[in-house]
């Protein structure tokens, strides 16, 4: 009977847990913030098959010159919804009030999530931190020729606590301190095979600021991230949101720039990105996830990915 007691009084202070957590925010939508023209980022799971296959085929690691080039591990990360909520919605949301109307004029910023991308024991980690776009005041929306609901506009990224990263440790099933050290181990040790056709894998390639730049990190909004879990878990009501968990895959995707002629002179780089799910992704009825990047694949997609864009960012906000 003791043994039940506990177990049960255990199980309340679990359950006790998740609902406080999942307090930090208790709505289908982000309140304040500009509304971003969402269906740009929604995919069916058939998409993230095939960028899961292609981190797979295009995505090696090699410790040095000297060793010889081996597979590496791809892993996801499961993470409860809520976590990711206070632990990175919050701080974010927290930081855009901090920021005052000067940086942050009322309902034009919104919150944001930065995976950078690490490696540790030949496997890909991801390094989590909270993150806000503010609007680029020297620069005007734009219109998108193929989209009316929406115009372009340009946010500048800021980071809280830029030195502080956080990863999810599988065996406490919490966030914990990340050792910085392997993002350069990333850099350093990703090997990529750019073109099909091709056999060549070339070293990881940091051109800051230039599409031919080999990703090293990526961002995503909390707009585009709720959503996608709404459309997953639609049984769910406000004030009790956000119970289930979230799936964080590897991915990757060729983009191109210019005419692709032939593989001989066509410009495209293949990019490592991310794409996330619900945890079940693959059997839900819904099968809706979200990834940075639309079915063509051009340079103008790559909003999310650093680089090229590790400052500024470009958005489809809904009446700007």
């Amino acid at each position: 009977m003791k043994i039940r007691v506990n177990s049960l009084f255990t199980g309340l202070l679990f359950c006790a847990s998740i609902i406080s957590q999942a307090q930090c925010l208790s709505t289908a939508t982000i309140p304040g913030e500009p509304t971003i023209y969402l269906p740009d980022f929604v995919k069916s799971a058939s998409d993230g098959r095939i960028e899961e296959v292609s981190f797979r085929y295009h995505f090696r690691y090699q410790e040095n010159e000297n060793e010889p080039i081996t597979v590496i591990s791809d892993k996801t990360d499961i993470i409860p919804m809520a976590d990711l909520l206070c632990k990175f919605y919050k701080p974010a949301k927290d930081a855009i009030d901090a920021a005052g109307t000067t940086v942050c004029p009322t309902g034009k910023c919104f919150t944001a999530l930065k995976i950078t991308f690490a490696m540790h024991n030949k496997t890909v980690k991801f390094l989590y931190q909270p993150a806000y776009l503010a609007p680029q005041t020297d620069r005007q929306c734009k219109k998108i020729s193929k989209n009316p609901n929406a115009k372009r506009c340009g946010f500048n990224l800021n980071v809280v606590n830029e030195n502080d990263y956080l990863y999810f440790d599988e065996s406490s099933q919490s966030f914990k301190s990340a050792n910085t050290a392997s993002i350069q181990v990333y850099q350093d040790s990703v090997r990529i095979r750019h073109f099909e056709t091709r056999r060549k894998i070339e070293p990881h390639n940091g051109k800051e600021g230039s599409w031919l730049g080999d990703s090293q990190s990526i961002i995503f909004s909390f707009q585009e991230i709720v959503h996608i879990y709404n459309e997953n878990y639609r049984g769910e009501v406000d004030g009790h949101r956000y119970t289930e968990k979230m799936k964080i895959h590897n991915g990757a995707a060729s983009y191109e720039k210019g005419t692709p002629l032939s593989d001989l002179v066509r410009k495209a780089r293949m990019k490592h990105t991310v794409f996330v799910s619900s945890e079940d992704w693959l059997s839900k009825a819904t099968n809706k996830i979200l990834i940075p990047k639309s079915a063509n694949g051009d340079v103008g997609n790559l909003a999310h990915l650093c680089p090229p864009s590790c400052n500024g960012l470009n958005y489809p906000i809904v009446n700007p």
